[in-house]
């Protein structure tokens, strides 16, 4: 039931869109509660996929999204040129139909922006030491002499000796670099600029933090999404035709959905219905078929469940045909076979004498039925059965009958059964091609 057309057909080569085909399939069931070209049994199936003759998803599903359902549509079509050419047309079908969360997204977005930029800056450099001057004049030089017109030399100041802070430390009052602590016009980056990209990155993480935390909040507080009812699937059934049934399908509502169950039904055996509380009743017909597919919705306004089973119907044995009587001879007139003194002359073969003769023996019959699945012809003896008004074909007792069935002449016939029937005795014989 999943597979596209042209898989049935050699002259036509397949691609990836006949997976696609399989998924609209999966699609349709999950939407609808059906696959859209099942049918009685799989050779009707295959027929209606070559066919391309699926069921219509708006009325299966008539609550359903419409821009959804023409994505389904498109991807079950049976014509190849109709369909979803690939994989990544549907995601941008579906993408417009339902973007994807994109808080986290973004998010990260920015983050691998901002680290982006700064590793585009290159290394920082190392922290620049400042030139000190000596504050104070040369302890050689006298109150009154004249000062120094040189300055001092000029070096590198060492943690020890120098009395002004790192520029590392901007909080202490001192000389400080504004070169080594802000980003120049060039684009040169200091202690200063690092300080600032470590604190996009941290805004960034929580940011993000903040989002998922927000994300989880939401979810534990908003009602749960709708479900489907909980049905019981009832399993298996099996019956004779003219029985009466009463079979109730159980279900309920998930705990936290409310609203009314509706039942709605498709391949019940004929003469059976059900009703708005799930309570399948009826009389099986006399011409049921031998099996049935049956499937069952329940929708409580939400959301729509299915339970699917087989159901067999077994033909009813019918009481036997009351004793024919004998046929007529044709003997002559037997009313003189009281004549006793005609008897005493051997030699008249007359057809007075026959009164002390056995009159001939009854002709026995049984009865069959024959049931070719899924369809066919059934042949008796080399002529085609005929059943009688009662279903069932008159065959004499004591001697074998060879019955066969096909899907075309008698030389086509693929199944052939020999049987023997007792008198008065009914026989069914069920003839399955598909084994």
């Amino acid at each position: 039931p999943y597979m596209a057309p042209e898989r049935f057909n050699r002259k036509i080569p397949t691609d990836g869109r006949a997976d696609l085909f399989s998924l609209g399939i999966v699609m349709f069931e999950c939407v609808g509660g059906l696959r859209p070209y099942d049918g009685e049994d799989d050779s009707e199936t295959i027929g209606n996929i070559i066919a391309g003759a699926p069921r219509s998803l708006s009325e299966e599903a008539p609550d359903m999204d419409e821009a959804l359902g023409h994505v389904i549509e498109k991807l079950i079509a049976p014509n190849l040129d109709d369909r979803t050419p690939d994989a990544e047309t549907l995601i941008e079908q579906l993408h417009e139909i339902a973007p994807p969360p994109r808080t986290r997204r973004e998010l990260a977005q920015m983050v691998k922006a901002a680290v982006k930029k700064r590793e585009s800056r290159g290394p920082a450099p190392a922290t620049e030491q400042l030139p000190v001057v000596s504050a104070s004049p040369s302890a050689s030089a006298s109150p009154g002499s004249a000062p120094n017109p040189s300055p001092s030399p000029v070096r590198p100041a060492t943690p020890a000796s120098s009395p002004f802070p790192s520029p590392a430390r901007p909080r202490t009052p001192g000389p400080v670099s504004p070169v080594s602590a802000y980003p120049s016009d060039s684009g040169s980056t200091g202690p200063v600029a690092q300080v600032w990209t470590k604190r996009a990155l941290i805004g960034a993480l929580a940011a993000l933090f903040v989002g998922l935390l927000a994300y989880v909040i939401v979810k534990a507080i908003e009602p749960a999404d709708p479900a489907g009812p909980i049905v019981e699937n009832p399993g298996p059934q099996t019956n004779t035709e003219g029985d009466d049934v009463e079979l109730q399908i159980n279900a309920k509502n998930p705990d936290h959905e409310e609203g009314e169950l509706a039942f709605v039904s498709r391949g019940l055996p004929k003469g059976l219905s059900i009703d708005s509380t799930g309570l399948i009743t009826g009389t099986i017909g006399r011409d049921a078929a031998p099996t049935y597919r049956t499937v069952v919705a329940v929708d409580n306004g939400s959301l729509v469940s299915t339970v699917r089973f087989k159901w067999t119907i077994d033909p009813k044995p019918e009481p036997p045909p009351p004793v024919e009587p004998p046929d007529d001879p044709g003997t002559g007139d037997t009313g003189d076979t009281g004549d006793a003194p005609d008897t005493g002359d051997t030699g008249d073969t007359g057809a007075g004498d026959t009164g002390d003769t056995d009159d001939p023996p009854a002709r026995a019959y049984g009865y069959v039925k024959v049931v070719v699945l899924p369809w066919g012809t059934a042949w008796v003896n080399g002529r085609p059965y005929r059943a009688g008004p009662n279903g069932y074909m008159r065959l004499r007792t004591g001697r074998a009958h060879v019955i066969r069935a096909g899907q075309g002449d008698l030389s086509d016939a693929s199944k052939r059964r020999r049987v023997r029937i007792g008198e008065g005795e009914r026989l069914v014989i069920t003839l399955d091609l598909r084994r």
